[in-house]
Order: structure tokens, then C-alpha cells, then sequence
């Protein structure tokens, strides 16, 4: 487990002690597990996300108005240039003083003018046959928006099955460890004895061995007893995101 050479010698710097226990019930310890809990958080938003597609998909399948509007500016301009200072018609046939003088245009003329013109366009567009794609369309976002919804309510299942393992694995550890614990004692009075009842030539070395068999029983199963507990505590803190700093307060025991 420790990845060390054979010849490496371990010792244990920390005892092994039972930090203190779960300071919250199992409610508030599933409230918090399930409001504290970013990757639900993030499924609940592409939820979202799946309805609103659904919604466009819907959408598509409806009527649309659409209104452009336009405008704009025309200007024109008009040039009358001097065409004859003294015109005169002539008639066939006639002398050299036969013709007859026509009023003259002897000035130059011009005129410009402006206006502005807009328009509108109203247009309705109705599917009427898209050869059923907008229907799978919707059909399909509808069935993702439902597996999204399922993906959810499993992430949240699995969040209350952890935490409640946890917590109850927290509770039977604290019970192991007063039986154990008890055990133990119990052990070590055992031992006196058979070491008294030895010394005084009463009872034979077997009796003696066999009581320090059950004392190493028992303290055995208080240490994993208390590897339980805390392992249990530390997997709720990993649910909940409620870290604190833990204190050795073993349960007490009852004899």
C-alpha cells in the first residue's frame, strides 16, 4: 500500500485515534450533500438548455411574420441651355424679307427638385410539408430534455445512497468501537488474572496464552472499529463539502 522497499521499516509518527463525530443529522447532511454538489449543478444546466431547444424545435413548426422597411432620398436636376438669339422661319418660295421673327430665348434656364420615397414589406411564411423533419426534430430534443431530466434524478439518487451509507456506516462504527473498546478491557482484566492465577501455580501457560489471544482480538477489531469511523466521517465531508478540523472526542463508552 505504501509502495516501500521490503527492507524499509515503518513507524507510526500519529496514534490512532477516533476524531470526533458527525456534527449535522442525516437530513441536513442530504440537503447539503445535494445543494453543495457542482456536478448537479452543471446537469441541471444542460437541462435548461435541452428545454430551450425543444422550444426552438417547437417554434419551427409555427407561422412567422417578418416586416422590412426601407427608404431613401432622389434628387434631379434640369439644364435649359440658350438655343437662338434671334430664330426665324422662313417660308419656300418666298423673298429674302419673306421670314417671320420668332420670339427669342436669349437667357439660360435650370431647375432641380428632390423627394423621398420608403416602403414596407409584410411576408407570412407557413410550413406546410418539410418531409417530417421538423417533427423528429422536436420529437428528438423532447427525448434528450427527458434523458437529461433521468441523468439528473440518477446523479441525485447516487448522492443519497453515498451519503446515507456513510452516515450509517458512521453510526455502526461508533457502536463497534464501545463494544470493542469494552472487549478490550475486558481483555486486559482477563490477562491479570491468568497472569496471577499462572504465577501462583493455579492455572497452566495455555490459559494464560489464550487471554492474550483475546486481548489482541479485541484491541484488532477496536483499531479497525476506529479506521471505520473515520474513514465514514471523511466521506461525508466528501459529500457534503463540510470540512472541519478534526478533534479526537472517541464516543464514550458504555459499560
Amino acid at each position: 500500500v505504501l509502495n516501500l522497499a521490503p527492507e524499509s521499516q515503518v513507524d507510526p509518527g500519529d496514534p490512532l485515534l477516533p476524531w470526533s463525530g458527525w456534527p449535522l443529522a442525516l437530513e441536513p447532511t442530504l440537503q447539503r450533500a445535494i445543494e453543495q454538489r457542482p456536478a448537479l449543478q452543471a446537469l441541471q444546466q444542460q437541462r435548461q438548455a435541452q428545454l430551450a431547444r425543444v422550444q426552438l424545435a417547437r417554434a419551427s413548426r409555427l407561422p412567422s411574420v417578418g416586416l422590412l422597411v426601407g427608404g431613401g432620398f432622389s434628387g434631379d436636376w434640369l439644364n435649359l441651355p440658350v438655343l437662338s438669339n434671334s430664330p426665324n422661319l422662313k417660308v419656300n418660295g418666298g423673298g429674302v424679307n419673306a421670314g417671320v421673327n420668332l420670339p427669342g430665348i436669349n437667357t439660360p434656364g435650370s431647375a432641380s427638385g428632390s423627394f423621398y420615397d420608403w416602403g414596407a414589406v409584410i411576408s407570412l411564411r407557413q410550413p406546410l410539408f418539410d418531409g417530417g423533419q421538423s417533427r423528429a426534430a422536436t420529437e428528438l430534443a423532447q427525448r434528450r430534455a427527458e434523458q437529461g431530466e433521468l441523468a439528473i434524478e440518477q446523479a441525485r439518487q447516487a448522492i443519497v445512497q453515498n451519503v446515507q451509507t456513510w452516515y450509517a456506516g458512521h453510526q455502526a462504527a461508533a457502536d463497534q468501537m464501545r463494544a470493542a473498546r469494552a472487549a478490550a478491557r475486558a481483555g486486559d482484566e482477563s490477562v491479570r488474572d491468568a497472569l496471577l492465577r499462572y504465577r501462583a501455580g493455579i492455572a497452566p501457560i495455555t490459559e494464560l496464552l489464550l487471554a492474550q489471544r483475546n486481548l489482541q482480538v479485541s484491541r484488532s477489531a477496536e483499531a479497525a472499529a476506529i479506521h471505520r469511523w473515520n474513514l465514514s466521517r471523511a466521506g461525508l465531508e466528501l459529500e457534503t463539502g463540510l470540512v472541519a478540523e478534526p478533534q479526537s472526542h472517541p464516543p464514550k463508552v458504555v459499560d
